[in-house]
């Protein structure tokens, strides 16, 4: 049977894909996300499905946002994942064809997967099922000992006109994104228990929830800046460093927001000038003093807006609840 996940489906999604992430470069992910982890992308997505076994997930697809722009409202990507003994039996097509029709209805125009090199089962799968190669990616990861090429294709659900169909886009309102959020903040600092588990957590549903491509919370404590958790990628390239450097020290001297649109371009970016890409630290305060940073990175220049800065900003305030939780990387 295929059905609509529910939340009570997310640990026995993160249990299938669990082997993914520990023992394949299918996942570039390097740490196996936890259930609540697993729920909240759930709710991310714009469709998830299971398939059951005699009352047993054994299964399942999504479709989720491709980027976070607007523009990018009518495509999404899409990813399959089953159990190991339930592979090669035709379930994948049935889930996705399933997945497809749901995301047909929502508004769906174009779909995308990207899939780690070499994988001729997941390729056989997706031009069976009528999408195109578009390109690849030359060693953009590594993982388990060795560069890795990721080639995506496209499928287009329906002829484009000139304009999207006359309904809306598969991103849900801003605000109603927002909303979501600040409720998984929430739950995150009341419920964690302790400051390093609370930073992952929230670090990791920031991401997801906004799209931003690295996302960072530090501590400020003696003259540094140590990274509680980061969630991206790849790991940070300075999980320390003084104070008194880079864009990070003019936050924290001006109590207020940095926003540099062109890395390459700024001299206070630490270290790292030859690349590409935008930033936006913002100063976490407690009781008057700068207690930790948000800092929030882009691959692309002129990444992020006001809208962003205005957004980022509110989720520093509720940080600020992180440094009233015990243990932490650095005590202040």
């Amino acid at each position: 049977m295929i059905r609509d996940a529910v939340p009570a489906d997310a640990a026995a999604c993160a249990r299938i894909y669990a082997p993914y992430v520990t023992d394949t470069v299918i996942s570039f992910e390097a740490r196996p996300p936890t259930p609540s982890e697993v729920r909240c992308r759930m709710e991310q997505a714009h469709l998830w499905l299971v398939a059951e076994d005699d009352g047993e997930v054994c299964g399942y697809a999504h479709g989720s946002p491709h980027r976070e722009r607007e523009a990018y409202g009518w495509a999404a990507d899409v990813s399959i994942y089953l159990a190991a003994q339930h592979q090669r039996r035709g379930l994948g097509r049935r889930l996705y064809a399933r997945l497809f029709d749901g995301l047909r209805d929502r508004g769906a125009c174009t779909l995308c997967a990207g899939i780690a090199l070499p994988n001729p089962a997941s390729e056989a799968l997706h031009r069976g099922m009528g999408f195109e190669e578009v390109g690849t990616y030359r060693r953009i990861g590594y993982k388990l000992g060795r560069w890795v090429d990721v080639r995506w294709y496209q499928l287009d659900l329906r002829t484009h006109p000139e304009a999207p169909p006359g309904r809306a886009s598969l991103l849900p309102p801003a605000e109603l994104r927002d909303e979501r959020l600040f409720a998984d903040l929430q739950h995150v600092l009341r419920f964690s228990g302790s400051r390093v588990v609370a930073a992952a957590r929230a670090a990791d549903a920031v991401r997801v929830r906004t799209g931003w491509r690295w996302v960072g919370i530090y501590t400020h404590a003696k003259g540094q800046f140590v990274n509680e958790a980061w969630s991206g990628p790849a790991p940070p390239i300075h999980p320390s460093f003084p104070d008194t450097r880079g864009l990070t020290a003019a936050a924290v001297q001006t109590g207020s927001t940095v926003r540099c649109d062109q890395v390459s371009s700024d001299p206070r970016y630490v270290d790292n000038q030859d690349s590409t890409g935008a930033g936006m630290i913002v100063p976490i305060l407690a009781d008057g003093r700068v207690a930790g940073t948000l800092a929030v990175e882009s691959d692309s220049p002129f990444a992020f807006d006001e809208t962003d800065q205005r957004l980022a900003e509110e989720i520093a305030r509720r940080l600020v609840l992180l440094w009233s939780l015990p243990g932490g990387v650095s005590q202040p």
